[in-house]
């Protein structure tokens, strides 16, 4: 999507007509322009630093910007995190 944003950009057509051009959602293509548009160069990758709750029974998710996520019934710990993200 990254690279259709930026065709948009040097395009110079409303991204509605892109879209048409191009036979994308309009309504995907509107989601991605919030996301790049907002994004600086230092939040486009990495990982943010999180505290989990101290609840044993927590439950929480990782969502990737693929759209993949997965969920956790109990804490992991901090190194096995490390060990599968890295």
């Amino acid at each position: 999507m990254r690279s259709f944003y930026q065709q948009w950009q040097q395009s110079g057509l409303a991204r509605k007509a892109f879209c048409q051009q191009h036979n994308l959602s309009y309504a995907t293509f509107n989601y991605w322009h919030k996301r790049l548009d907002g994004a600086k160069p230092s939040e486009t990758g990495g990982f943010t630093a999180f505290n989990l709750p101290s609840s044993p029974s927590c439950n929480f998710e990782v969502i990737f910007s693929s759209g993949s996520r997965i969920v956790f019934h109990q804490e992991p710990s901090a190194a096995w995190l490390r060990e599968l993200l890295g």
